[in-house]
């Protein structure tokens, strides 16, 4: 069976009036620069414009906070809030966290969806919980803080709202890239 495979007419009448929220590293910015990619054409985003990050503005969209606004740095520490409304009324923001659940995330984006009630939040951190932080009990501290999450999401989140959890991506063990400390860890899996 072949996958069905959508086109940009029939996700703009999905997605038409819906506020989805990301938030998560740069897998879930390089999804949002995709789906601002797709809503606006039958093409997915290039090489060349999934490598740009912070920048000012990504196919109409504002960057509200961090990027070029602020640190261009690549740590723990970096920030990156982009908003796009289209024509059809679709608002997606995304929110570049490197910790599933910690103050900003606490005080930011879960106050933000709090507020707003989008009708989807589309979420990942699992490579930053557990790979750049120097805790040498890193795995369990993500384990809480994700407990802490969905505890906490579950009294903010209406019915209406879709959450979604996307995995990491499988660590191997040639991994290159310098995405991952190995100070402190273990294999899971001897």
């Amino acid at each position: 069976m072949q996958p069905y495979i959508f086109q940009s007419d029939e996700v703009k009448h999905l997605l038409h009036r819906k506020q989805i929220v990301l938030i998560g590293d740069s897998c879930l910015r390089h999804t949002y620069k995709d789906l601002l990619v797709f809503l606006d054409s039958d093409r997915m985003m290039s090489i060349e414009e999934g490598k740009v990050k912070g920048e000012s503005s990504f196919m109409g969209d504002i960057l509200l906070d961090g990027g070029t606004l602020g640190e261009m740095a690549n740590g723990i520490s970096y920030k990156e809030v982009r908003h796009k409304i289209n024509q059809l009324a679709t608002q997606i923001r995304f929110f570049f966290t490197t910790r599933c659940y910690n103050n900003y995330m606490e005080n930011t984006v879960l106050e933000y969806i709090k507020v707003e009630h989008p009708d989807a939040v589309v979420m990942s951190s699992t490579l930053w919980d557990i790979g750049r932080y120097g805790d040498s009990k890193r795995l369990q501290l993500f384990i809480e803080n994700l407990i802490k999450l969905l505890s906490k999401l579950n009294t903010i989140l209406t019915r209406k709202t879709l959450f979604i959890w996307s995995n990491g991506l499988p660590i191997t063990e040639n991994a290159y890239g310098g995405f991952l400390e190995t100070q402190g860890l273990t294999k899971l899996n001897p």
